[in-house]
């Protein structure tokens, strides 16, 4: 959507609250990496305890 509003951007507020994630959204990788809506790289060992992870995987037939 061109010059509309950022979806990422409320994923991003959603995500940090009070400067802790709370919610962390990935897109899981035919290899098995992470990584974040923007396509940059998320590690497994960089999620802060107590973090809600929701993994998005995509197929052909698309996200699951």
């Amino acid at each position: 959507m061109r010059g509309g509003p950022n979806p990422w951007a409320r994923v991003g507020r959603l995500e940090t609250r009070r400067g802790a994630a709370v919610l962390l959204i990935v897109v899981a990788g035919d290899d098995g990496r992470w990584t974040d809506g923007r396509g940059a790289p998320v590690a497994r060992d960089d999620v802060p305890p107590g973090a809600t992870v929701v993994v998005i995987g995509l197929r052909a037939d698309g996200p699951q």
